[in-house]
């Protein structure tokens, strides 16, 4: 049905679909076919280069540096971290940014000890914020490259070993990586053995590009590898007190600058959250605006033009979702609907569209949802007990424009697929496992009962589905149509006084409906100058253009069909209908209908 976007071109579309059908969607290629071509192609591929690694004579120095204020028993630990690294040439270098607490000074001198002991050292200032603390870090150190911790994170014991093996195989001047988040209310379970510590990872950078920079952070957390050079090329962080970002804006100034950004795709340390931090007690407009106030757009063309281009792209997006929102919102199935957008298994999407489907009154989709689930189901479970369902599907598809449904149904049916292929008893058989499992008929239960009572089906298996709707409840507004396929049901099985009953029963529906429809009516069959609702009809209801009695003059004139004239039930079906309900003269002669 794919077309050019014109008019012309989709009327010519729809016509020949409408003359010719519509084929039935197969793959071109088998899925097997496409896997094993996907896999030739990866073995075609140059082999990866050697990586590169590093011995203890080449290792470049790494300074490690921590910031603290105020959690000492979270930095010992954090300091701990470092001193358990794999990779041996290390500095460690702790600023601690103005802690005041009498606690926290005590503390931080027995710290200190355990800072030198390890070849460390440990930097008093006043609080500038982490920019600052940071800068101090970097004013100190030795090392050919940087590495941030904060004091409340813990690294994994191959964190530095990795970073540095990453940059050495990616020439990368900056080495970001992914982090474990860990809730400050499981920070126990992560220690002495943060490598035991389970979690997800909840950010993903990618390393850029620019363009992306001002609105999203998609080039890392703090804790990086930062070469020298690059550090002092951008000239450090810049120092703002009150306002977060900071590693963020480097980032980016560092890609302005011209600098290469990797992401290491492992988790290298634990991040603490789920507490009060920095981002969440400083304002997210001054945050963000440090970033863009340090981006130039004299330079980096064409960076800013995706930007340009890729905002546009996400407000029109942002525009089409809340419109479709909007409808949704006020659509009388808006739960339903909800359901399907956001749902992302194909299993479940089936199974919500069978439900909307149903929920519109389109019986023949709901049918061909919950068909289409099932054969997806047999598939998964390694079954192929669905592909004959799915083929007599396409040639009911096929064949739509000229097929009529019976009886409203939409012939899109498991049990209306199985009449079409010649097969009822299978069909029969079908409704009755459905209902006796459901202890209940839907509106599809009813849809396919009202197929089958006009096909031929043994009697046995007639008065077997007989008995199973007449043990089942039934919604009220499907009462008529079930009682109409149960009479002609319990006709096919012979069962004549079923017959009897079940045709009173029909009779009666009626005339209660017609009697809810005309009060006027109510109130003389009430005070009797009427004797029946179905006499009204009859004499009069029809020529006043009143409606009523349709289930009645169905199983009448159906009966004729199936009984052939079988007279004595012929006559019991008329006789009912003239003296049921007091006798009303010739006029009222179901005969004459």
């Amino acid at each position: 049905m794919t077309c050019p976007i014109t008019a012309q071109s989709l009327a010519d579309a729809i016509e020949r679909a409408l003359d010719d059908g519509i084929a039935f969607p197969e793959l071109a290629e088998s899925l097997e076919s496409t896997e094993t071509r996907w896999l030739e192609f990866h073995e075609s591929l140059a082999p990866p280069r050697p990586v590169i690694e590093t011995s203890d004579e080449d290792a470049p120095l790494v300074t490690v540096g921590i910031t603290h204020f105020e959690r000492p028993a979270k930095l010992i630990e954090a300091i701990t971290s470092i001193a358990r690294q794999t990779y041996e040439n290390i500095e460690l270098i702790v600023v601690d940014d103005g802690s005041s607490s009498t606690a926290t000074v005590e503390a931080l001198e027995a710290i200190e000890v355990m800072i030198r002991r390890l070849g460390g050292t440990l930097i008093r200032r006043e609080n500038g914020y982490l920019g600052a603390a940071r800068n101090t870090v970097a004013a100190a150190a030795k090392g050919q490259y940087l590495c941030f911790l904060d004091d409340d994170d813990i690294a994994l014991p191959e964190m530095v070993a990795t970073l540095v093996k990453a940059a050495a195989n990616s020439h990368s001047d900056l080495v970001n990586c992914l982090n474990i988040s860990m809730p400050e209310s499981r920070r126990a379970e992560a220690w002495p053995i943060p490598g035991s510590f389970h979690n997800k990872i909840s950010y993903l950078p990618i390393g850029g590009p620019l363009s992306l920079a001002p609105i999203q952070n998609c080039l890392g957390a703090a804790t990086a590898l930062i070469s020298r050079q690059c550090f002092d090329t951008v000239g450090g962080y810049t120092e703002m007190r009150g306002v977060g970002h900071e590693d963020y804006e480097f980032f980016a100034r560092a890609l302005q600058a011209g600098f290469h950004l990797d992401v290491c795709p492992l988790p290298l340390y634990l991040y603490e959250v789920d507490r009060p931090s920095m981002i969440s007690s400083t304002s997210s407009v001054r945050n963000y605006k440090r970033v863009a106030d340090a981006l130039d757009i004299s330079r980096n063309s064409r960076a800013w033009h995706d930007l340009l281009s890729m905002n546009s792209g996400r407000t029109a997006t942002e525009w089409g979702e809340n419109r479709r929102n909007y409808l949704i919102s006020i659509d009388k199935n808006a739960e339903l609907l909800q359901q399907i957008v956001t749902e992302h298994d194909l299993q479940k999407l089936l199974l919500h569209l069978a439900d909307y489907a149903g929920a519109i009154g389109s019986t023949g989709m709901e049918r061909v949802y919950q068909l289409s689930h099932a054969h997806y189901q047999r598939m998964e479970e390694g079954s192929n007990s669905g592909e004959e369902e799915m083929m007599a599907i396409h040639q009911i598809f096929q064949s739509a424009k000229n097929a009529q449904p019976k009886n409203g149904t939409s012939g899109l049916s498991e049990v209306c697929v199985d009449i079409l292929l010649g097969r009822p008893e299978r069909a029969a058989d079908r409704i009755m496992q459905r209902i006796g499992a459901q202890g209940y008929l839907g509106s599809e239960d009813v849809a396919d009962l009202q197929a089958l009572s006009l096909e031929s089906i043994s009697p046995r298996r007639a008065a077997e589905l007989s008995d199973v709707v007449c043990g089942s409840s039934v919604p009220q507004s499907k009462i008529g149509m079930v009682l109409l396929a149960v009479f002609l049901l319990a006709v096919k099985s012979g069962n004549n006084p079923q017959s009897r009953d079940v045709f009173k029963k029909i009779l009666e529906f009626d005339e209660s409906i017609y009697l809810e429809r005309n009060p006027d009516i109510l109130e003389g069959v009430s005070k009797r100058y009427l004797a029946s609702g179905w006499q009204h009809f009859f004499q009069n209801g029809k020529k006043e253009g009143r409606n009523g009695y349709t289930n009645t003059v169905a199983a009448y004139h159906a009966f004729i069909t199936i009984t052939e004239g079988d007279q004595p039930l012929k006559k019991f079906v008329e006789d009912f209908g003239n003296e049921g309900f007091g006798s009303v003269g010739a006029n009222a002669r179901l005969s004459s209908l």
